[in-house]
């Protein structure tokens, strides 16, 4: 481990920083909208934090809120920090990466959604709520029938059976992204196919396309090149699912609280136009 002081660290540090000067030009000139988006996700759960704060002036109510719902660790201490670090990893060539924080974004969200609405579960303050064997033991396809009589009381059955399969497949596409093999399940009016998904896929698709591998089959951080592109505008789209995703369930989460469930309602409303 000799190599990791001094002159060694210093060039991970140098060139970590290089990588990330040069992929911001690059994304600036061919497909700045990524960045954009990025950083509209960021700004998102910027206002769910300040809209999602308890409305009450009693500061007794407002501990309780804080203790009960895990909604609030969630997006402060998990959700947060992820949706910053996905803006971060796509300026160092890691994409792969940037997938695993936006799944991650939508898990945690997911989970707080149940664990704070499910009738088992809601009462309970959320530090013992991590520890019911429903919640520690929760997946997103473990929890959709719960999720989906949620999605459907806020929404209607037809909408809300919609927005389910929304959140379903867009955690389906960024976790074909984090596996080095993976399937994903293409829907259509007459049934339902899967076909082979997967980092190892992703880097065969590009590399029999370009003549090369994309840049993070390659070493991360590395720099991007065109063959990049196609991989980066895919990002793009995923993050705008991911906005879209975070929305729904943040609504769901806030219809029943002392919130400003009016201005997430808003924020809600805003995105399905920017998505539409």
């Amino acid at each position: 481990m000799i190599w990791l002081k001094g002159k060694g660290i210093e060039f991970f540090i140098k060139y970590t920083k290089e990588v990330m000067e040069k992929n911001l030009s690059f994304l600036l000139e061919k497909c700045s909208d990524v960045l954009d988006s990025c950083f509209e996700l960021l700004n998102d759960i910027i206002d769910y934090s300040m809209l999602l704060l308890p409305r009450t002036s009693s500061e007794e109510v407002k501990k309780a809120m804080l203790s009960k719902y895990m909604m609030y660790p969630m997006l402060y201490n998990v959700i947060y920090p992820n949706a910053q670090y996905a803006c971060v990893a796509i300026l160092q060539g890691a994409i792969p990466q940037a997938y695993y924080c936006l799944r991650t974004l939508i898990e945690a969200m997911a989970i707080a959604v149940y664990a704070d609405t499910h009738s088992k579960l809601k009462d309970l303050n959320w530090d013992r709520k991590i520890e019911e064997k429903g919640v520690r033991n929760a997946t997103l396809f473990g929890i959709k029938d719960s999720l989906r009589k949620m999605f459907t009381k806020v929404f209607g059955n037809k909408r809300g059976n919609e927005y389910l399969e929304l959140l379903l497949h867009t955690y389906e596409s960024l976790s074909a992204w984090i596996h080095p093999v993976a399937k994903i399940r293409i829907e259509s009016e007459q049934s339902g196919e899967e076909y082979a998904a997967g980092l190892l896929k992703a880097i065969v698709l590009t590399w029999n396309k370009h003549g090369i591998p994309p840049s993070y089959g390659i070493l991360i951080p590395m720099e991007y090149n065109n063959a990049d592109v196609e991989d980066l505008r895919y990002l793009k789209e995923n993050i705008e699912a991911v906005r879209l995703s975070l929305a729904i369930l943040t609504y769901v989460w806030s219809i029943d609280k002392d919130v400003d469930k009016e201005g997430v309602g808003k924020l809600l409303e805003r995105i399905i136009k920017e998505s539409s």
